[in-house]
């Protein structure tokens, strides 16, 4: 496996001529949004949970629809995307639908490792739904997750199962499941097509117009077939857990075969194979976490030198420790002071302990936690 920037390149300008056709499709998708529509499904949230406070980055995330409902369910979201079409609509649909979130352009095997250079780390990372096939090297792509997110984080992701990109429309065998990872390209000469014509009302649910004219797109595209045991095996090796894997005989949003009937549900947007016919794998769902464990800085306060200053500890939470459990971390850091803090909501709790009792307040322990927090957690 190697990165392919040039392929990402080639994908980066089709995407670019198929965005705004797919936007032109959907009727006020603000005002949609602004209304408290939903776009994603109950599988995406039973995965991520509880969603208020956490910090969620939004890998590969298009035009940012489905990161504007994250962010209303109480994410603090920032979402990537190599389309510069893709985030400049974005950006100006958390404007106009007033949800807040923030968008960047970028190639992601760029982004991770220059994220986590800077400290900017995430609770949850998430991709969803036409993500998978766009990766060139699976294993940097899951290295460079684990690297952005905080001890205890959680990688949630879901996609249309590999197994249906083996046939065409008409469930012809057309495709291999495998090749990526021994370097094979899938090469499409007619770039990102106007699929979101051929859903139609799925894909809009805010009001779907049709377009006079058949859009063909100028710049081809190159896909990966990666396979189950590849996303496995990437997130296993990144050091990841895996707390998580699902498989569903339906598909969100996406009508694969021409022969599949629409799931009777609340809004129609899910299709499966027909009554009488055989099952199939149409999507899968994952969830892995980063070990956890206490991220200890040490800090001086009061000075810009290296070992000079007044130095505190600061530990930071994800969930409350015991009061026995804080003493005994600040007796062995054996500093004058240990600070604790956790994220509570949009704010952190503070808590200060010396080597042998817990304290109302220490001032350059607070200076030192208040570094932690604007330089390293919430650096962006």
């Amino acid at each position: 496996m190697t990165i392919r920037r040039d392929l990402h390149e080639d994908n980066r300008r089709s995407w670019n001529a198929a965005t705004p056709v797919h936007n032109q499709h959907k009727q006020d998708q603000a005002g949609f949004l602004r209304a408290g529509n939903e776009l994603l499904f109950a599988e995406d949230y039973e995965l991520l949970g509880p969603l208020t406070g956490k910090a969620l980055l939004h890998l590969q995330c298009n035009s940012g629809q489905d990161s504007l409902c994250l962010a209303r369910h109480g994410a603090r979201v920032t979402g990537v995307d190599i389309s510069d079409e893709a985030i400049e609509f974005a950006r100006a649909l958390a404007r106009d639908s007033g949800i807040p979130a923030s968008f960047e352009r970028a190639d992601i095997y760029d982004w991770l490792p220059q994220a986590a250079a800077q400290g900017r780390r995430f609770d949850i990372v998430y991709s969803s739904y036409g993500w998978l096939g766009w990766l060139s090297d699976l294993r940097e792509w899951a290295r460079g997750v684990a690297s952005v997110l905080r001890p205890g984080g959680q990688l949630v992701v879901l996609e249309f199962h590999p197994f249906v990109w083996m046939f065409d429309e008409q469930r012809r065998l057309t495709f291999s499941y495998s090749g990526a990872r021994a370097g094979e390209v899938i090469e499409n000469p007619d770039g990102i097509g106007d699929y979101v014509a051929a859903a139609g009302e799925a894909l809009a649910p805010s009001g779907f117009t049709e377009s006079p004219d058949k859009f063909v797109n100028p710049h081809p595209v190159h896909e990966f077939a990666w396979t189950i045991a590849d996303l496995l095996a990437a997130v296993r090796e990144a050091g990841l857990t895996l707390e998580c894997f699902e498989e569903w005989d339906h598909s969100n949003g996406c009508k694969p075969y021409a022969e599949l009937v629409r799931v009777d549900d609340h809004d129609g947007r899910r299709w499966t194979t027909a009554p009488g016919q055989p099952r199939i794998p149409m999507m899968l769902g994952l969830r892995a976490r980063k070990p956890g464990g206490l991220a200890l800085h040490i800090v001086d306060a009061f000075t810009d030198t290296p070992f000079a200053g007044n130095p505190a500890a600061v530990c930071v939470l994800d969930e409350p420790l015991p009061e026995p459990t804080m003493q005994a971390i600040a007796t062995e850091n054996n500093l004058s002071e240990t600070a604790f803090i956790r994220r509570t909501g949009d704010d952190y709790s503070i808590r200060w302990f010396t080597p042998t009792v817990e304290i109302d307040l220490c001032g350059h322990a607070t200076l030192a936690s208040a570094f932690v927090v604007l330089e390293l957690l919430e650096h962006h």
